[in-house]
């Protein structure tokens, strides 16, 4: 008893751009939900997905078509971005900020940082 999701195909380029205008609102409404949950590593696809409002198939679909990232991918950019903001900071430590960005394993956390930004989290780090 699933429900088909109906997909509309824009007619006029005035529709397609409508609907990918569309399209990056519901990203921004999704990385603002995201944003919210960034601090806890309880967080899951499927949570996202149902903050959202959607299957978590259709929302792999949508995230993926939208950022070329899969919702584990764009959840992972997102955290190393705020990683970074709080590395320049410099008001907590690497284990610190692996925490505040729901990273419960701090190695885990500089390994993913190193592997985004080519770096460890610590050559960003500035004391203030």
């Amino acid at each position: 008893n699933r429900q088909k999701e109906t997909i509309e195909i824009p007619t006029s380029t005035q529709d397609r751009r409508s609907t990918a205008k569309s399209e990056i609102t519901d990203m921004h409404m999704r990385q603002d939900i995201l944003e919210k949950q960034l601090d806890n590593p309880e967080f899951t696809i499927e949570d996202f997905a149902s903050a959202v409002g959607v299957s978590r198939a259709a929302f792999f679909r949508k995230v993926k078509g939208v950022t070329g990232y899969t919702p584990n991918e764009y959840m992972r950019i997102l955290r190393m971005k705020r990683a970074m903001e709080l590395l320049q900071e410099g008001i907590y430590n690497v284990s610190e900020i692996a925490y505040k960005v729901g990273m419960n394993d701090p190695l885990y956390f500089s390994k993913c940082f190193k592997s985004h930004f080519g770096a460890p989290p610590s050559a960003y780090l500035h004391k203030k």
